[in-house]
This record gives structure tokens, C-alpha cells and sequence, in this order.
């Protein structure tokens, strides 16, 4: 099994990729035989998404999007983090889900969706996200989330937060078990993502 964290800060020495991090690390203890593929989204911004993307006449966007993409193809589910700023999502990460959407790259596949606030926020970006980011990507969320807030003071070594920890632990044991399921539905034939590519 292959889960891909996507990490949705572009801000260099982001909480999100140390948050990213850790939960790569304790899903490798908890589930040995999983493989993670890290996609940081500061490490290769993508351009502003434009209908230039599908038309064939910009090369370096293709390329761009490839680089991104390439790691997560093969994934069997994700772990989605994003930072709350402003009380949004981040706009690197809405950028990424225009990109993916009306492929398979997401299709049907389960998201455990991780927030990051420096002081007590982090709860819009996950109304932001599932209310928007599956549309088109027809991913599937995990009724169960995490927010981390103060985020600067946790994750900062292994286990220093007991409650955190053990609650990540919890989301990221139903998102192996989530992946496995979600892997009968799409064998099952019944997906037509060539008739229906995007969401109503």
C-alpha cells in the first residue's frame, strides 16, 4: 500500500511540513509494509492553474504538474495538510486541486484531513475542503480529521503530546483500513471517470 501526504504550506520551514513529517514517520512504525511518498507543494509551486494546462501550449506547466503529481501516482489513499491562513485553506493547496481534477490521480481514494493554526483556529479549512476540493477530484475524506493548533509547541518530538499523538495514531489506522476498502470499489468496474470526469 502507498499513502501520499500532500503538504499545502509554501512558506519555507513550514509547521505543516513538520507535521507532515511525523505523521509519515508514525504511519512507517504502525504500518511497516506502507510506503509513504512526501509531495511538499513549496518544494515545486504550480503556476496559477489555467485552461492553458489542457490545451497543449504550455510545456513547463505540464512539466511542473508532472513533478507534483509523478510521486502520488500509484497512492491507494492521502494525508491532506493544510495551514489556516486568514481563515482559509491555503492557496497552494486550492491550486493543486484544480490541477488533479477531472483525472484519476484522487478518484475515489481516502483523505485523512489535517489542519495547522499557530494559536486556537484550524476548523474553516476543513469546512473549506469538504465542502470544495472533492468536487472534481472525487476524493473521499474520512469523516474523522485533525486539528493541530498551537502548533508550534507539539509534534516537535515523538509522542510529546499524548492526546495528539494517540488521535493521529487512531486517524491514520482508519486511513489504511479506509484504503483497503476504497480498493474493492474501484475494481469494481462501476467507475466511468471517461463519461463522467468531473462532479455535479
Amino acid at each position: 500500500m502507498k499513502i501520499g501526504i500532500i503538504i499545502g504550506s509554501h512558506r519555507a520551514e513550514s509547521q505543516s511540513t513538520k507535521i507532515g513529517k511525523y505523521l509519515s514517520d508514525l504511519l512507517k512504525q504502525k504500518h511497516p509494509d506502507v510506503q509513504t511518498a512526501l509531495v511538499d507543494l513549496r518544494l515545486n509551486p504550480l503556476p496559477l492553474w489555467s485552461e492553458d494546462m489542457w490545451s497543449g501550449e504550455n510545456n513547463d506547466t505540464k512539466d511542473t504538474w508532472e513533478k507534483v503529481s509523478g510521486p502520488l501516482k500509484g497512492c491507494d489513499a492521502f494525508i491532506v495538510i493544510s495551514p489556516e491562513w486568514g481563515g482559509m485553506a491555503s492557496s497552494g493547496l486550492k491550486n493543486f486541486f484544480l490541477y488533479a481534477g477531472g483525472s484519476d490521480l484522487l478518484a475515489f481514494k481516502p483523505a485523512y484531513l489535517v489542519t495547522v493554526s499557530s494559536g486556537r483556529g484550524g476548523a474553516y479549512p476543513v469546512a473549506e475542503l469538504r465542502m470544495s476540493s472533492y468536487k472534481n477530484t472525487f476524493l473521499n475524506y474520512l469523516p474523522e480529521h485533525l486539528i493541530v493548533r498551537d502548533c508550534e509547541n507539539v509534534f516537535n518530538s515523538f509522542n510529546d503530546n499524548e492526546y495528539l499523538h494517540e488521535r493521529a495514531e487512531y486517524g491514520l489506522n482508519l486511513l489504511v483500513d479506509f484504503a483497503e476498502a476504497f480498493k474493492q470499489v474501484r475494481e469494481s468496474g462501476k467507475i466511468d471517470l471517461e463519461k463522467y470526469p468531473y462532479g455535479m
